[in-house]
């Protein structure tokens, strides 16, 4: 906690100077502020605040969970129409597809397995590196293979074959993979697991 707080601080500090040379108003800097927290793993809660104890009592980190949902959107003008944030947000996506996408070509390229179909749970936009998976997304990728199953109503099995899938349970397997340790233990009994 101590060194994400102190790296939106610093992150800030220099978004802030840069705005103040730009002469920005209170607006962006509201907005570079949000963007700074949310690619940071701190997402935007709005109206309700004052529920993110109960919130973080049914899941595991909501405020990463929105953030992970949240950033995306702030590549969109109808959603972020401030051009200097949006222009930041731009850049930081580009940067991480970049660095990721070089990092993971390149272990492909030396040999390491990589999982490619994002209908495959356990290893789409992984590297394999005998029985450990390497994630370089951030947690993002897992969002890709969700958003990619639910369009297609489709998943992989580990076996390699591509089944059908119910949109339904798609939803309620997300969610549960969201869940604190005591609502998924109680979820687990429920369903009989």
């Amino acid at each position: 906690v101590t060194f994400l707080n102190d790296l939106r601080s610093r992150v800030w500090e220099d978004s802030a100077s840069m705005l103040q040379r730009l002469g920005a108003d209170d607006a962006t800097y509201r907005g570079m502020a949000s963007l700074i927290n949310m690619a940071t793993g701190r997402g935007g809660v709005g109206g309700l605040r004052y529920m993110t104890p109960l919130l973080n009592t049914i899941f595991f980190s909501p405020r990463l969970v929105l953030s992970r949902l949240q950033l995306p959107l702030m590549l969109l003008p109808k959603i972020n129409p401030n051009p200097i944030v949006r222009k930041e947000a731009w850049k930081m996506f580009l940067s991480f597809m970049g660095v990721g996408t070089s990092i993971v070509s390149g272990l492909k390229l030396a040999g390491f397995g990589v999982g490619l179909n994002p209908l495959n749970a356990s290893e789409f936009g992984k590297v394999r590196i005998g029985n450990t998976r390497l994630d370089f997304w951030a947690g993002f990728v897992q969002y890709a293979r969700f958003f990619t199953q639910l369009a297609s109503a489709k998943r992989q099995l580990q076996s390699g074959k591509i089944t059908e899938a119910n949109r339904r349970q798609l939803l309620m397997k997300m969610a549960q993979t969201k869940f604190a340790p005591m609502m998924g233990f109680l979820w687990d009994l429920l369903e009989g697991e």
